[in-house]
């Protein structure tokens, strides 16, 4: 059962029951969230339908989209994403700081620590030295981080990109004028329009809105323009009866955060709307394969589908709405967006297709060969280690590899200011163990688009100690990554998505984390202040600083979070708390009330707290709530105090 969920002035989209039930177990939906749907006559208070909480837990999120929305704005990319977005960041408890430089010996004894029963009296001495001794375990256990023989610190030389390289903020406006011309110029030209004008005016803002959303600068958006966005998202898509025109439900589904299921039976819903419309191939395109997406790969109608969709670009292509400007986003989309494993699964009937255009359309042709040898490499190597594949697989990988590295090459020839060719490249040379290459194609990407994501992505990926690099090399990247100091663009913030490649390498257990380390903290501090300090910030400042004080709380660098929470009014950002790998409830109130005046008592109950020893954390919280002159101490004892009489 799906429900539309409303919480703290936002509109969440329709989440399944169960998954209602998680967030309002984790306190990441409070009481004072609503629920709806239809045959319900109003928005109905959340505990109404669930009936009491459950008692709250730790729990992790697998990811944050919504955070690369909000980053791609501010990088300079300055896009307003509600993500993606992953955001990925992996946190820290305290931890040693021979972390890079001076490995502590792995066999060094930990004192025995005396634990404690369930029955015992809690000792705030023994919870203290109980969280030291496993924070000696992890230190013993990270001491050996690099960990390799390999050192691979050499693949990270110190190059200065080209100063007009690219960025994703300077190709908003080749972006924008592709959505404008298939979406909102196409509901004006063909669109039915809604069945008064009061609400007519309304899509026409959404449109806009959704435009300035996703491919603007910072200066055309805020947090003012993201609310009324999401107003009339969820005021449209909820209209009674549904507003007619296939595009706006279209565009109104994709926006939705919908479970698979429900997107997928909106999705059916858009098609069928297409279907008796005016509207062009294009958008039936992307509809068709977002179906499938939606649907899965096991779906025995994906044939059915992608022949539709084959049908409808082609048709695109026919009529001309497609234009040979449009290939660079036509190829990001096919190979490493959300049409990606539409075009595995088509790949060579994509290459004749855009052969068949011609001379003009020959940079995408040559991308989709490129693509087409790549996916036969890995078909015929196979996805085990290396001694798993056999003779004839290695043959057929090299052979396929090589021919993918023809058409690749070919392609940054005729268009080496376009990024896709010179990425897919590094990738290649990794597979190929071509060390050099590699390298040399990772530069050459950054010389085409500095914040080319997909780039950074695979030069992380070959950094790992199983390919040709170290945990060191991926720390070297890091750094040389902030060096740019490109606070415009999205490099900076690579540094998230490599400690998050170290935390996984390294298989830290839950609430283990890197971030105190001092090869490490101060990655994050002069990321985090330089983005904050950089131009054009407005409107998403907060969403920086409470994302810097959630991990400076993280880090156990207290002064620095409360310090960024005072510098927005503790007027604090609740998508900040998502997406951590660790337990972040009431982290803000915590920050207030562990650099309050009453620290001490509140760190000790906190302390009784984090080892579920919670009568007597609740006994000192009740205290807190009638004596703390501190909202925040008082704001975190409610809220310990209603986790602790859940049920």
């Amino acid at each position: 059962m799906d429900y539309h969920v409303a919480h703290q002035g936002q509109n969440l989209g329709v989440l399944p029951l169960d998954e209602i039930r998680r967030r309002r177990h984790t306190g990441a939906l409070g009481p004072d969230a609503k629920l709806w749907q239809p045959g319900l006559t109003d928005w109905t208070p959340i505990d109404q339908i669930l009936g009491a909480p459950l008692p709250a837990a730790r729990t992790v999120s697998a990811s944050r989209p919504f955070r690369w929305l909000w980053f791609g704005v501010v990088l300079g990319v300055f896009v307003i994403v509600g993500c993606l977005t992953a955001w990925w960041i992996v946190r820290n408890s305290q931890h040693s700081p021979n972390f890079i430089a001076q490995p502590a010996p792995t066999n060094t004894p930990t004192a025995p620590v005396k634990k404690r029963s369930a029955s015992s009296s809690p000792d705030p001495a023994v919870i203290a030295a109980e969280k030291a001794a496993a924070e000696a375990a992890a230190r013993e256990r990270i001491a050996d981080f690099p960990g390799t023989d390999r050192d691979g610190t050499s693949l990270v030389r110190i190059i200065a990109p080209r100063p007009d390289s690219r960025t994703y903020l300077t190709r908003l406006p080749a972006d924008r004028a592709f959505r404008v011309r298939q979406y909102q110029q196409a509901y004006l030209r063909d669109g039915t329009p809604a069945p008064d004008p009061a609400t007519e005016i309304q899509v026409r803002e959404f449109f806009e809105l959704w435009l300035d959303y996703h491919f603007s600068h910072a200066a055309a958006f805020s947090f003012e323009s993201a609310q009324r966005r999401n107003q009339l998202q969820t005021q449209l898509y909820l209209a009674s009866p549904p507003l007619p025109d296939a595009l706006l439900q279209h565009t109104l589904v994709l926006n939705a955060e919908l479970p698979r299921e429900a997107r997928a039976r909106a999705l059916e819903n858009v098609l069928s709307l297409y279907a008796n419309s005016a509207h062009r191939p294009y958008p039936r395109f992307n509809a068709t394969i977002e179906l499938a997406n939606a649907l899965g790969k096991d779906s025995p109608r994906l044939t059915e589908l992608d022949q539709a969709a084959l049908a409808h670009l082609r048709a695109a292509l026919t009529a001309g709405h497609l234009i040979p400007d449009d290939q660079e986003i036509l190829a990001e989309s096919l190979v490493v967006g959300w049409a990606k494993r539409f075009s595995k699964r088509n790949s060579a009937a994509l290459h004749e297709l855009f052969e068949a255009q011609g001379p003009d359309w020959a940079w995408l042709s040559l991308v989709i060969d490129g693509e087409l040898h790549l996916d036969a490499a890995w078909a015929a190597r196979g996805g085990g280690y290396a001694d798993t594949v056999t003779p004839a697989g290695w043959t057929t990988f090299a052979e396929e590899l090589t021919a993918a590295d023809a058409a690749y090459t070919a392609a940054w020839r005729l268009a080496p200011t376009r990024p896709l060719a010179p990425a897919r490249l590094t990738y290649i040379a990794m597979g190929r163990s071509r060390e050099d290459e590699m390298v040399r194609w990772f530069e050459r990407t950054l010389d085409a688009q500095i914040d080319f994501l997909e780039v950074w992505a695979s030069f992380t990926h070959a950094l790992l100690p199983r390919w040709h690099g170290s945990h060191l090399a991926l720390l070297r990247l890091a750094r040389f990554s902030l060096d740019t100091r490109r606070f415009d663009t999205l490099v900076p913030y690579q540094i998230t998505r490599i400690v998050d490649r170290l935390q996984d390498d390294l298989k830290l257990p839950f609430e283990q984390h890197l971030y105190a380390h001092p090869d490490v903290w101060p990655l994050y501090r002069e990321m985090y202040e330089g983005y904050i300090a950089a131009p054009d910030r407005r409107g998403i400042e907060r969403v920086w600083r409470c994302d810097y004080a959630v991990l400076a709380y993280l880090a156990g660098h207290l002064d620095v979070a409360r310090a960024q929470l005072e510098a927005v009014a503790w007027q604090t950002a609740p998508a900040s708390l998502e997406g951590w790998n660790a337990d972040t409830t009431g982290a803000f109130a915590a920050i207030g009330a562990l650099t309050g005046p009453d620290a001490a008592r509140v760190r000790t109950a906190e302390d009784y707290w984090k080892a579920n020893q919670r009568p007597p954390a609740a006994e000192i919280y009740r205290s807190l709530l009638e004596t703390s002159p501190d909202p925040h101490t008082r704001e975190l004892a409610q809220l310990r105090l209603r986790q602790n009489d859940s049920p």
